[in-house]
């Protein structure tokens, strides 16, 4: 449940773009409880079900609503937590829950809230004679798993270069999706946020220890990516 906003309601400015940039805001407070025995850790994660409605387990991630539709995923959550407090820290290793992993696309893999009109209406990519502003609707689901840590990371998606590409939190959460879990339970809200600026995702760079090597050269870069066109996958 969340103390922010009523099931299925709309959530609060804070938590979305409305009238601010593209890929900013806050994640809302949530609390969970009624865990199975056996419970070893939580994964939650936050999805547009009005893009992820539209496919099946199937659909490929390269599917433009597999794409959109999945903004962030946080997993490894100790059963000792039962809430995540508004305004959650970025950091691909958590910094508001210790031991727990997370990944959007922007924010530096931090929360990425709802914007489902990501245009301003001076854009020219919004033609307002054509397009109608969206409502969508959103849900934070939370799984409880017998283990204590995923136990494999999906691999990341590359192109013909060797480049990241696709979304990562995507394919996280699908995979959460497709394992065994004890329970999972689902706290959905709607939005119709419209941002005042829209600027598209940057590099994307998955993380990797500072020591860590391209090739087993001397080059290094403690941000994960490529050099080269060779990929360097971490992960950790």
């Amino acid at each position: 449940m969340s103390p922010d906003f009523a099931f299925c309601g709309a959530l609060p400015d804070a938590n979305t773009c409305n009238g601010h940039d593209f890929g900013t805001g806050t994640n809302p407070n949530l609390k969970w409880s009624g865990a199975p025995s056996g419970t070893m850790s939580y994964a939650i994660v936050f999805k547009d079900i009005s893009l992820t409605g539209q496919t099946t387990s199937s659909t490929p991630n390269s599917d433009i609503n597999v794409q959109h539709g999945y903004h962030w995923v946080m997993w490894d959550i100790p059963t000792s937590v039962n809430m995540l407090a508004a305004g959650s820290m970025s950091g691909y290793h958590s910094p508001t829950i210790a031991g727990a992993m997370q990944w959007s696309q922007r924010n530096m893999y931090g929360f990425f809230p709802p914007c489902p009109n990501p245009f301003p209406k001076s854009d020219s990519r919004f033609d307002q004679t054509k397009c109608q502003l969206s409502l969508d609707s959103y849900s934070f689901t939370i799984y409880a798993f017998n283990f204590a840590h995923l136990p494999n990371l999906p691999t990341p998606d590359l192109n013909a270069n060797g480049e990241p590409t696709g979304n990562y939190a995507a394919n996280v959460a699908r995979y959460l999706d497709s394992l065994s879990h004890l329970a999972v339970a689902e706290y959905r809200g709607t939005s119709s946020a419209w941002a005042s600026t829209f600027a598209p995702p940057g590099t994307i760079e998955y993380p990797c220890a500072a020591d860590d090597k391209i090739d087993g050269g001397t080059n290094q870069k403690d941000g994960g990516l490529t050099i080269d066109g060779s990929a360097l996958m971490c992960l950790e």
